[in-house]
């Protein structure tokens, strides 16, 4: 169940910086959540092999770093794929997940219009499938080697009617 305090805690998106770098490599899901998210180092050194395409993200409660995320764009054929998603364990179970995920796609939605957002998971017990679903993703029934793809598609209205 959500804490009290989510209510009065701003969640935010903002660049990674030298700032929180340190920070961000210190953020670790819970043991049995690691099967289902690449490490920050892995991420941002695969970000680094695509700078013009995948964009890093740093999740702040308030003004303090609580998860990472980063996805792949390509605005000219409004392809757009959350390439991975995470929380610290300590910061799980508290809403900033749903509201980082809402602040993304509304950002999207105005940045980008009507796009598709993808995203993939492995149908292993305790997968991510049912946050986002909550979030609005739905399966799609297809299937990239063994992860299930799930998408959501964006109206640019999203962000007006939020």
């Amino acid at each position: 169940m959500p804490n009290e305090s989510m209510t009065t805690t701003q969640v935010s998106l903002r660049p990674l910086t030298h700032a929180n770098f340190d920070t961000v490599l210190a953020l670790k899901v819970k043991p049995e959540q690691t099967t289902f998210v690449a490490s920050n180092e892995n991420t941002i050194a695969k970000a680094y092999l695509e700078p013009d395409k995948v964009q890093l993200r740093v999740i702040y409660a308030d003004e303090s770093p609580v998860g990472f995320m980063a996805y792949w764009c390509d605005p000219a054929a409004a392809a757009f794929h959350l390439l991975r998603f995470m929380l610290g364990s300590q910061h799980q179970r508290q809403g900033y997940g749903q509201r980082a995920v809402a602040i993304w796609l509304d950002e999207l939605s105005t940045t980008h219009g009507d796009i598709r957002v993808t995203l993939y998971y492995a149908a292993s017990p305790g997968n991510p499938q049912p946050f986002y679903a909550k979030a609005g993703f739905c399966d799609t029934g297809e299937k990239d080697g063994d992860e299930h793809i799930m998408a959501l598609q964006l109206s640019a209205t999203r962000a007006e009617g939020s």
